[in-house]
């Protein structure tokens, strides 16, 4: 049995909450990618079936709700 490693995508505009979450995470094995704006998750997003979105809910130009609901638009076309 193979192990599918899930991945965990991070935003947060404040770098010092980036890195205080990859600590905590780091130890279960997830593939933590860690971004400090929406625009740059979105520019880097790649649909997987095994991921997790953490979001600050705000920020500057996308808000966190707004985020959250953007993959779901990109994956309806």
């Amino acid at each position: 049995m193979s192990f599918i490693r899930p991945i965990i995508y991070i935003i947060d505009d404040d770098n010092i909450i980036l890195w205080m979450f990859q600590e905590l995470l780091r130890g279960i094995g997830a593939d933590i990618r860690t971004f400090t704006s929406a625009q740059k998750f979105l520019d880097a997003y790649r649909p997987s079936p095994h991921e997790c979105l953490i979001c600050d809910l705000r920020m500057p130009e996308i808000g966190g709700l707004e985020v959250q609901l953007l993959p779901l638009a990109f994956l309806s076309h």
